[in-house]
C-alpha cells in the first residue's frame, strides 16, 4: 500500500541516527545498519517534517556531501 501524498514518513520509536566510528549508524533495538550515500539521505529525511515525495529526490539532484 502505497504511503498518503501528505504522510510525513518518520523513524519508528526505538530507532534513532547515531555515529560510530565516524560513521552514520540507524540505530535500532539490539541492531545497527551502517548508512552512506542515497540510503542515509533518505532516512535523514524520515524526521516527520517532510511530506511522503520529499524524501525521494529528483533524478537531477546532485549528492551532498557527509564530509560536513
Amino acid at each position: 500500500m502505497p504511503p498518503e501524498l501528505n504522510s510525513r514518513p518518520r523513524l519508528a520509536p526505538g530507532c534513532r541516527l547515531g555515529e560510530n566510528n565516524q560513521q552514520r549508524v540507524l540505530l535500532m533495538p539490539e541492531r545497527a545498519l551502517r548508512l552512506n550515500g542515497p540510503s542515509l539521505e533518505i532516512v535523514e529525511r524520515c524526521d516527520g517534517q517532510h511530506t511522503s515525495p520529499a524524501p525521494t529526490f529528483p533524478a537531477n539532484t546532485p549528492p551532498r556531501s557527509h564530509d560536513e
